[in-house]
């Protein structure tokens, strides 16, 4: 979680406790944490989010978009096989 906070910290999108998703959304740190800081650990860091978004039921959590923004910034890898 702390090399992706560095990461977001770096590319400005850390505002105090929250990370700003977009100009008009943000998230508080303990909160994403709670969501999607077991994915972190993996070793493909997008997918893992990416699987960590799906709520299993047919639905999302929404986060997919942000997700993808980052990984087109470098701010999270995707695995090349």
């Amino acid at each position: 979680m702390e090399q992706l906070l560095s990461k977001l910290n770096d590319a400005g999108l850390i505002t105090d406790q929250y990370i700003n998703l977009n100009s008009c959304q943000m998230v508080e740190i303990g909160t994403f944490e709670a969501m999607f800081g077991a994915a972190l650990n993996a070793e493909d860091k997008y997918e893992a989010l990416i699987a960590a978004d799906d709520n299993g039921n047919g639905t999302t959590k929404g986060y997919k978009r942000f997700f993808d923004a980052w990984l087109e910034a470098g701010i999270v890898e995707k695995l090349v096989v």
